[in-house]
């Protein structure tokens, strides 16, 4: 298991009450589900989001088995919109 450092952003930060976290995961997909299982506000907010923006080092990064070692930085910001 790689530890890594996953950063929250806006409504998904406010969901979890911080704005980073340390959590262990092999993989991208892995991760975001520990994410969303660690509480039930971040789940929801997950779920109202409908979708999010991942980045691995301040790389786009791609959910399928997306591996992770240790000292990744993730950042997790909910879907962008505006006009």
């Amino acid at each position: 298991m790689a530890r890594v450092t996953v950063t929250l952003y806006a409504t998904f930060r406010e969901a979890a009450g911080r704005s980073t976290l340390s959590i262990e995961a092999d993989e991208l997909e892995g991760l975001l589900g520990k994410l969303r299982a660690s509480s039930t506000a971040l789940a929801k907010a997950f779920e109202k989001a409908g979708g999010w923006v991942v980045l691995v080092n301040g790389k786009n990064a791609r959910l399928e088995r997306r591996e992770l070692v240790d000292g990744d930085e993730v950042a997790v910001f909910p879907p962008v919109t505006g006009g």
